[in-house]
């Protein structure tokens, strides 16, 4: 079973203010919370194809982007 990642160039690279939202979602599960889709599945009650599907299409649905930022919230850390 062959996986599809998000490849980010460096970490200090953020992404660009138009980059497409699930670009956005990646960087944010991966650089910021130090997440895998598997432990962030988890925590928001998703399936783990669910949130690879988010991650790469150009927009992600209102009710992920809100979960994720309670999540933040609740961490003290940013979100997208």
């Amino acid at each position: 079973m062959q996986t599809h990642r998000v490849k980010f160039s460096t970490e200090a690279e953020l992404p660009a203010p138009q980059a497409p939202e699930g670009y956005k979602a990646a960087y944010w599960r991966e650089r910021v919370m130090g997440l895998s889709r598997p432990e962030l599945a988890r925590l928001l009650n998703l399936g783990t194809a669910t949130i690879g599907r988010y991650e790469k299409s150009a927009t992600v649905p209102e009710v992920y982007r809100l979960a994720c930022t309670a999540l933040a919230a609740q961490q003290g850390k940013p979100t997208w």
